[in-house]
């Protein structure tokens, strides 16, 4: 049973850290995640499996070494939930992921309040 609190606490945790084994360690293999930023990954804005998000991220990180993420507020679904969180840059985003029977994220999603 997911403990979406929890959940988003560790993304969070493991983001700021830049610990890539746990961040990667929620997802199940066949992710699938949506963000504007992708788009500059994959053409159809769309990381596909665990190793492509595993590269998204660690890039992500290494341009931008300094972000910092605060979780704002967290929104329970059946097999979901959406969090919301900060940047150190002012930045709001909305992440709703879908989950599999085994609590692994399967599908995910980046909402944010501006792209600059």
């Amino acid at each position: 049973m997911i403990f979406p609190d929890k959940w988003a606490a560790s993304w969070i945790e493991a983001w700021n850290r830049r610990d890539l084994d746990d961040l990667i360690g929620l997802y199940g293999d066949g992710i699938h995640l949506r963000s504007p930023f992708a788009k500059v990954y994959a053409e159809d804005g769309v990381i596909k499996g665990k190793e492509a998000l595993r590269s998204y991220w660690g890039e992500v990180m290494r341009r931008i070494p300094e972000l910092k993420l605060e979780l704002v507020a967290v929104y329970t679904g059946h097999l979901a939930l959406s969090f919301h969180y900060r940047d150190n840059n002012g930045r709001n985003c909305l992440e709703t992921i879908l989950f599999d029977e085994r609590d692994k994220a399967i599908f995910e999603t980046a909402c944010l309040d501006r792209l600059r």
